[in-house]
């Protein structure tokens, strides 16, 4: 017996059982009138459960999680940062399931894309394509891509409410309240049976979902009317474009990259390699520690442990805070720079301002990865932090508001002394805090003292 047989065997109301290791098969028909207990179930059949349907079979493939929301969201690995990506279903034609504030991302810095609903009786995919072209005249450009879908055939609307009953029946224990009269043995027969004929209209659904967003080649059997466009996006002068043969996760993943090297072409690539690994906090730390120590060389040169080598080629240098000479690290002075000249001779600069700056300089950044930026200027030109106008640490990576200040740290001349064992060097600025906070503590017994070795900070 073949297995195109066997496929078939499946779709009527018997159980077909394949042996692995014999090829022979067994088919046993069990008298159990399923059609009749999905007949007395049809009225699960409505347009909401059939679209809870699809949209389940659709974010499977996808590999999306149902939040409970419209919007199901996702993370992608791109150039080595996390990037958030909004996904929508609806009927891109139709205004009051999808009002026009829907066709624009929820949050700064995060992409969408929009899926058109795969059926829409009494309407064509050229009414949703339509309105999308209206709309890309009257929105700003917003960061998100119009997936069009063919719309499925009648068959296959017909096998979506059958799954719909079928999915209903099968729920908690409905098919025991549908069939009081029957036997344990064929309520266990019609289970089966049922369970069959789920898994059998799923995957048929799931192949013509595949064929309706043009990741699988189109099947008459399938798809009902075509779309003219599978993809358009509102950023001027981008042309999406889905892959054949990709699964739908691999497309939602393409389509997104495609859509960000749009926005941010300049962005550094943390990934040259793709492996899909995100940048780690950890390894901007690292970079911290590599600028601090080459802020305190002359030169500006830092020799880098063997260690740390490959995370300082990794983001030190695409960022530009730097230039890796073999084993050495020394200091670039593109960032500095460009702050200064936005800075115009201003003595202080919130980090709000440095922030916007980055930004317009080199859109896109992650938060964390911007600043990064903020903190090797601040290391680099030796500011010293502020904040509500009181001197403070230098915050870690993850620490910093906008309301913190950077101020140039040039003090002026200090007279000379003494060597002393506490101010054998000088101190950076984004450490005088820390440093006077010790000596406070080591000198409380005598103020005096205390006042004495205070005036001795220099600040570089």
């Amino acid at each position: 017996m073949t297995e195109g047989l066997l496929r078939d065997l499946v779709a009527i109301p018997a159980e077909a059982h394949a042996r692995e290791v014999d090829p022979r098969a067994d088919l046993a028909l069990v008298a159990v009138d399923t059609e009749g207990i999905l007949g007395d179930a049809r009225h699960a059949d409505d347009d909401a459960a059939r679209r809870r349907v699809v949209k389940d079979l659709l974010w499977e493939e996808l590999g999306l999680a149902d939040q409970g929301t419209s919007v199901a969201v996702t993370k992608l690995i791109w150039r080595g940062t996390g990037r958030r990506v909004e996904v929508v279903l609806e009927n891109v034609r139709d205004k009051e399931r999808l009002p026009q504030a829907e066709f624009a991302p929820g949050e700064a810095g995060t992409v969408r894309v929009v899926m058109d609903y795969p059926v829409d009786p009494g309407f064509n995919p050229s009414d949703a394509l339509n309105r999308v072209r209206g709309l890309r005249d009257e929105l700003n450009g917003p960061a998100t891509l119009v997936w069009f879908a063919h719309h499925l055939s009648q068959p296959r609307e017909a096998d979506l409410s059958n799954l719909v009953v079928v999915n209903y029946v099968l729920e908690q224990d409905r098919l025991a309240d549908l069939t009081p009269n029957l036997t344990a043995d064929d309520r266990y027969y019609a289970r089966a049976q049922l369970e069959t004929r789920r898994d059998t209209l799923a995957a048929r659904l799931r192949e013509a979902l595949t064929r309706a967003y043009g990741v699988n080649s189109a099947e008459d059997s399938d798809l009902g009317s075509a779309a003219e466009e599978q993809v358009l996006a509102f950023e001027p002068g981008l042309e999406p474009r889905v892959l054949l043969g990709q699964p739908l996760r691999g497309a939602l993943q393409r389509l997104s990259f495609q859509l960000l090297d749009h926005l941010y072409p300049g962005h550094p690539d943390f990934d040259p390699n793709v492996r899909g690994q995100e940048l780690k906090v950890t390894e901007l730390d690292t970079v911290v520690r590599a600028v601090e120590a080459a802020a305190r060389d002359k030169a500006g040169r830092y020799e880098v442990p063997q260690a740390d080598l490959a995370t300082l080629n990794k983001v030190a240098s695409p960022l530009k805070l730097g230039v890796m000479h073999g084993d050495a690290f020394v200091l670039g002075q593109e960032w500095p720079q460009l702050i200064e000249r936005k800075a115009d001779r201003a003595p202080e600069a919130s980090v709000r301002q440095l922030r916007e700056w980055i930004d317009s300089e080199q859109p896109g950044l992650p938060g964390p990865v911007r600043d990064l930026v903020v903190v090797c200027y601040a290391i680099q030109a030796d500011r010293a932090w502020l904040r509500a106008g009181q001197q403070i640490n230098m915050p870690g990576l993850t620490m910093l508001a906008d309301d913190m200040v950077l101020r140039d740290g040039d003090n002026g001349p200090v007279e000379p002394s003494r060597p002393d064992r506490v101010f054998s060097r000088r101190v950076p600025a984004g450490e005088v805090a820390g440093v006077v906070e010790e000596i406070c503590d080591a000198a409380d017994a005598n103020r005096e003292a205390e006042f004495e070795i205070l005036w001795r900070v220099v600040i570089r």
